[in-house]
């Protein structure tokens, strides 16, 4: 059989949505084409669509230009590279909260407005390359599968991603930006996903919606952040006006993280009818530390369904990797207060409630209402340094064998 000949055989496999291993796809070997090219010579007519026709399309890291669409059709899978020399020179990026030049994220976007990915094709790479380069190179920062930067009215649209070096999706200082039906997954054709493959890093960005997609991660699903310590500090750049409707988690650590880098602060985040299929350590995880700053503030999450949660239901962090010695200086304590978790459904979980907050700079005004989980194995609310914590409307099916005692003063809160 022709190259050609399998390459049309595979793209008719893909289309009908016959998963291949990645062993399968490398041994076809992908066609190329100058999609890069097309991208600059639509921007430079005034925009317009790309299309990625089917097949297998063998790639470097694509940069998105201004007015520009990139249509993924189905059966198309745009396969880029894991070789790390070919994502330099290095791009002006954000890399866990801090700004740096870093090797270019695989799929990029900056100073670009009115710029889209859309169409039912996938977009994948190599996990095993790049973790090779990982073991090798300890100080290397791995890229961004899809970020961002710095740009306005963004739209993802019914893609898939399989397989990420790092964070998958990454919106960084975006303003207006819709996620809708997007499919995605750390994990390659092999099962294999590397650590820190959030789903979609929202960060330092404004108004902006994820709607009906799903997700199978190395790490937490979905994440919104403002900036690391004094550098998101000194920016003072918030995450706010966040919408996540319908979406699915398969695998993942946790559904919803806020921070732990938020020194630009957090605000005004609705998260609704969303399932979680198996398992994950948190429904809603705040982390944060005394070095962080920045707020965290008007958090709900409402109208989600989960399998089993192996940690807690509800938790916060205010010392996570982080609790300060005494007599320590330069600290940036983070504020939070009012956030919500109602009409919760669990099937399975070690806690319900979990809240460490700051002694310095107690957390407010934290409601867990309406919360039913028909197992609990460990604790049902553990709180401390949280004032005006309202439980109410708790019901649990199978309780541990000692329960949270609803008169107990060191725990920081009651239960009602």
């Amino acid at each position: 059989m022709g190259g050609v000949v399998r390459r049309r055989v595979v793209a008719a496999l893909l289309s009908a949505g016959v998963a291949l291993s990645a062993a399968a796809l490398a041994a076809v070997g992908g066609d190329r084409r100058d999609f890069q090219g097309e991208i600059d010579a639509a921007c430079r007519a005034g925009g317009g669509r790309v299309t990625v026709p089917p097949g297998v399309w063998d790639t470097g890291p694509i940069h998105l230009r201004s007015n520009v669409e990139l249509h993924v059709e189905e059966g198309a899978t745009l396969r880029f590279s894991g070789n790390p020399s070919d994502y330099l020179p290095k791009v002006a990026t954000s890399w866990q909260g801090e700004e740096m030049k870093n090797l270019s994220p695989l799929v990029y976007a900056a100073f670009a407005t009115n710029v889209a990915i859309t169409g039912r094709g996938r977009l994948t790479t190599d996990n095993a390359a790049w973790d090779r380069w990982h073991r090798d190179n300890r100080n290397g920062r791995r890229p961004q599968f899809i970020q961002f930067f710095c740009c306005g009215n963004v739209r993802l649209e019914d893609f898939s991603v399989r397989g990420s070096p790092f964070w998958t999706i990454h919106l960084y200082r975006t303003d207006e930006a819709v996620v809708r039906g997007v499919d995605v997954s750390a994990f390659d054709e092999n099962g294999f996903a590397l650590k820190n493959t959030d789903g979609i890093d929202i960060e330092c960005s404004r108004h902006v919606k994820v709607v009906g997609c799903t997700f199978r991660q190395g790490d937490d699903a979905i994440v919104l952040k403002s900036g690391r310590d004094e550098d998101g500090i000194r920016r003072g750049i918030p995450t706010e006006d966040v919408t996540i409707e319908d979406c699915r988690v398969r695998e993942g650590h946790v559904l919803l993280g806020i921070g732990s880098e938020v020194g630009g602060g957090i605000r005004n985040v609705t998260m609704r009818d969303c399932t979680v299929e198996g398992a994950v350590d948190r429904l809603l995880f705040v982390k944060t530390n005394a070095k962080r700053g920045g707020f965290i503030e008007d958090v709900v999450m409402e109208r989600v369904r989960a399998d089993r949660v192996r940690q807690a239901v509800a938790a916060l962090m205010a010392d996570y990797w982080y609790y300060p010695p005494p007599g320590a200086a330069n600290l940036h304590r983070t504020v939070i207060r009012g956030v919500a978790v109602r009409n919760v459904r669990v099937a399975d979980a070690g806690s319900v409630v979990e809240l460490r907050g700051d002694p310095d700079l107690p957390a407010r005004d934290f409601e867990v209402a309406g919360v039913t989980v028909d197992k609990v194995r460990r604790k049902i609310v553990d709180a401390v340094n949280v004032e005006n914590l309202r439980v109410d409307g708790l019901s649990v099916r199978q309780p541990p064998s000692v329960p949270f005692k609803k008169d107990d003063p060191s725990r920081g809160g009651q239960e009602k």
